[in-house]
């Protein structure tokens, strides 16, 4: 886990932030590095874009296109937020550098923030400190959950 919090089935980066490997010669440059937000999801939309399929309506909803991500021919991010889970029921909203952690009953009682450009680690929580951040995530969060989150 390295310097990154948590493990296999937390909401902590030491579970969240894997490394991802692409090599294709001739097409990816060796040694490039993309440092922003990647979900497993997206890789439907970035692979029906590599090979020209489409999705069917309503398929891969969650995915999208950062194929120039991936191939390292864009170097901004397009994910621009990604909603992590434990494995289980337990979801966390990463938006940028700020991570949001809702209170529950596998996350705590208290909601948790971290700044992960200053703090990898995940050891401040700065949800006091920082109200506006931590009630935007939150309702960010909330708001992509949708209806059924009220279920849980």
């Amino acid at each position: 886990a390295g310097p990154f919090r948590g493990g296999k089935y937390s909401l902590f980066e030491a579970a969240t932030r894997v490394p991802f490997l692409v090599r294709w010669p001739g097409r990816v440059k060796p040694g490039t590095t993309f440092d922003g937000l990647f979900g497993y999801v997206d890789l439907a939309a970035s692979l029906a874009a590599l090979t020209g399929v489409a999705i069917p309506p309503g398929g891969a909803p969650d995915s999208v296109n950062a194929l120039g991500n991936l191939l390292g021919t864009e170097a901004t991010p397009v994910r621009k937020e990604l909603v992590v889970h434990d494995g289980g029921r337990a979801v966390a909203l990463r938006s940028g550098a700020w991570k949001y952690i809702p209170p529950g009953p596998r996350a705590g009682k208290v909601p948790q923030l971290y700044d992960l450009a200053t703090d990898p680690g995940e050891q401040k929580n700065l949800a006091e400190e920082k109200p506006k951040r931590r009630d935007e995530l939150a309702a960010r969060l909330a708001a992509l959950r949708g209806p059924a989150a009220e279920l849980d």
